[in-house]
């Protein structure tokens, strides 16, 4: 308690200007830190995603080139109909995740090309709807 004069004066409550600066100061240095982080978390997420999804359809075109008359673009065809069900596209749930060489793909969706005879070629898009550095070919063992 602070006495002026042998007068009690009321005690002093509350904060100081100084003192919500600073915490202001390091709730925006906290947000400013996280966000870019959270935001990066989710972005890294997706895709993972996508690669997941990207193994999955290689996996089905290595199992379909095995069967008995089976040609690149029936394999084309088997895939993308029968994948469709099965994946998600992590950046757009309207759109599929598997699409035909004959669609432009988009963020997140995994493009089939069997147009060359004896191969399939498939490509995974990230969100910038470029091709990630994972494409792989898989040749026809038939032939």
């Amino acid at each position: 308690m602070k006495f002026i004069k042998g007068r009690q004066l009321k005690a002093e409550k509350g904060f100081t200007l100084m003192e919500l600066m600073v915490v202001v100061l390091i709730l925006g240095i906290l947000v400013a830190y996280g966000i870019p982080r959270y935001l990066s978390s989710i972005a890294t997420s997706k895709l993972g995603m996508v690669i997941a999804n990207y193994d999955a359809v290689t996996t089905e075109v290595s199992a379909a080139l095995y069967a008995p008359g089976s040609t690149a673009s029936s394999v084309e065809t088997d895939v993308v109909t029968n994948s469709n069900a099965d994946l998600t596209n992590p950046f757009d749930a309207t759109k599929a995740a598997v699409v035909a060489n004959t669609a432009t793909p988009t963020a997140g969706q995994i493009q089939v090309d069997g147009t060359t005879s004896g191969q399939v070629t498939v490509t995974a898009y990230d969100d910038a709807a470029a091709a990630m550095s994972y494409t792989t070919t898989i040749d026809d063992p038939k032939s």
